[in-house]
């Protein structure tokens, strides 16, 4: 949006909740249509972007309505692109309540038979909706998302101030992903409980906030005798994320499912070096610039991790080839190919 909104070469008319154009104070220049729902209600904005939006958009001469979270209006008339994230309810559907799930697979199966274009934010997505939705190749970009390179530019004293509030170690690997069972927090566990036992001690900072598999994890940290090397820290503030990938000495994400994988980005771009998943898209999205892993393979977590954590030439490898992958991810970028879709 913003880069559009640089450009000044479209007529933009945005239409969002009431919660919505708080994000967007600086375009001034564009008209805003507010759709009045409840954004705390997931099925109260459902109904509104499928009951209430097509008639503001229908009132409307359009040439063409780009819908960027995984739904569009399908009763507007307009040409229409959407983007999607993921299919994760095919993949996990017992994350799902039978109501979400059943409103995931209406909406998504409405959603690509109306587009007349579809995004979709990796290769991974991008193969999912042709192989489960069987939706025609042809009608399917992938277009990566940006990262926020403006994260690589923490000053020292902000990485020591998070640091001391925190009482973060000198050294921790680092995981800041909510408690979900495709997250591995477990395999992470029993990975740190074999390199203690192979005389490796790995201190683990968690963030991100408690779900379905929390109890579990503090039950895995209390089984594998991790109390004192492990701290969970739930959410933290916007304006720690880039500090607290500073002070890491590694990023380990054995992740099973990712629709794109946005910390392995932000970790590259702050020279963080990254142990991830071969699985879905973030093995697309690091190449050569981490070490990859079977995520549910214990040992192989584990060595990787303890060359990271102990090859300081392997080290400033994946750091500086982390950074120049990460380099070719811009919010430039994606608005530019976008716009070329639409």
């Amino acid at each position: 949006l913003r880069r559009w909104h640089d450009e000044g070469a479209d007529e933009v008319v945005v239409f969002a909740g009431p919660g919505g154009f708080k994000k967007m104070q600086r375009f001034v220049n564009w008209r805003r249509v507010e759709a009045p729902y409840d954004e705390d209600n997931p099925f109260a904005r459902l109904r509104a972007e499928q009951l209430v939006l097509p008639g503001l958009l229908n009132a409307e001469k359009f040439d063409v309505i780009f819908s960027p979270g995984n739904f569009l209006p399908v009763r507007a008339k307009a040409p229409q692109v959407v983007s999607v994230m993921d299919l994760q309810d095919r993949h996990f559907p017992q994350y799902f309540s039978w109501k979400r799930r059943a409103a995931r697979r209406v909406l998504f199966s409405l959603s690509a038979k109306r587009a007349d274009r579809i995004v979709a934010i990796s290769q991974s997505t991008r193969q999912d909706l042709i192989a489960l939705m069987h939706v025609p190749p042809q009608k399917v970009t992938a277009i990566h998302l940006g990262v926020d390179h403006s994260l690589a530019d923490v000053e020292p004293a902000r990485v020591e101030a998070v640091r001391a509030r925190h009482k973060l170690p000198e050294r921790f690997c680092y995981l800041p992903a909510k408690t979900f069972p495709h997250k591995n927090h477990l395999v992470l566990l029993d990975a740190l409980a074999l390199l203690r036992d192979r005389n490796l001690i790995v201190p683990l900072i968690l963030t991100g906030g408690a779900d379905v598999a929390h109890e579990a994890v503090l039950a895995r940290i209390a089984r594998n005798g991790l109390q004192g090397q492990v701290r969970h820290l739930g959410f933290i503030d916007f304006h720690e994320i880039g500090p607290m990938y500073h002070a890491a000495a590694l990023l380990a994400f054995p992740s099973s499912f990712e629709g794109f994988g946005l910390p392995v980005l932000e970790a590259m771009v702050c020279g963080c070096p990254v142990v991830t998943s071969d699985k879905m898209s973030l093995a697309e999205l690091v190449h050569d610039a981490a070490l990859i892993v079977e995520p549910t393979d214990v040992d192989e977590l584990a060595r990787a991790i303890a060359r990271l954590w102990t090859d300081d030439a392997l080290r400033a490898e994946m750091i500086a080839r982390g950074r120049a992958r990460a380099a070719e991810f811009t919010w430039d970028k994606c608005a530019a190919l976008t716009h070329a879709v639409l």
